[in-house]
């Protein structure tokens, strides 16, 4: 105790916030537990709205099915989606443009395997690649996955105005994007030579 760190939706964790705290309170007053708080850090993600911009329903007929989506596009993009929506907290409309967005740039990604050659550093990409390291790293600590995503964007549009890639370039483009689209990094990670996950 305290629980590092307690997540979920608005609604939810409100809610249980309301009772976990005025129960942890009491022990806390009668001395069973060790601290005056349950939680060190709370947070609560946004809401997927639909896409007509209100909160989805059956009865509305807004609902996105996640596993028709994953069907047609495949799960790392639905996640790559999400996870780019917006601010981590905010609600966000279902986008069917942006979706198609995410998965050109997955595709991208996927495409440069075959211009990655040989090893070191491409003068053009170095300063590029240590900034969207930094940027990535931060906001995924930060839970802004949102700007993490679009560091990684604008690194692979680098990539491609510099129309070449070494190999070790490749692999720290994919471990940086790995979080976020597992499916395709593993498999991007194999393609090139890299060992273990």
């Amino acid at each position: 105790m305290p629980v590092d760190w307690y997540n979920g939706g608005m609604e939810h964790v409100t809610r249980h916030m309301i009772y976990s705290r005025f129960w942890h309170k009491f022990l806390y007053d009668i001395g069973e537990v060790p601290t005056s708080e349950p939680y060190a850090k709370r947070t609560a993600q946004g809401l997927i709205l639909g896409p007509d911009g209100v909160k989805m329903s059956k009865s509305r007929g807004n609902v996105i099915d996640p596993n028709d989506v994953a069907n047609e596009v495949g799960a790392d993009t639905l996640r790559t989606y999400i996870l780019f929506m917006g601010e981590y907290g905010s609600a966000a409309p279902w986008s069917e443009t942006s979706v198609k967005g995410c998965k050109r740039f997955l595709e991208k990604i996927v495409d440069f395997s075959e211009m990655a050659k040989g090893n070191g550093v491409t003068p053009a990409l170095e300063s590029a690649i240590h900034k969207t390291i930094k940027k990535v790293t931060n906001d995924i600590e930060e839970l802004k996955f949102n700007t993490a995503i679009a560091a990684l964007m604008s690194l692979a549009n680098d990539i491609s105005a510099a129309g070449t890639l070494t190999i070790d370039e490749y692999k720290t483009v994919l471990k940086l994007l790995c979080p976020i689209a597992p499916h395709i990094c593993e498999e991007m990670w194999e393609s090139v030579g890299g060992e273990g996950f």
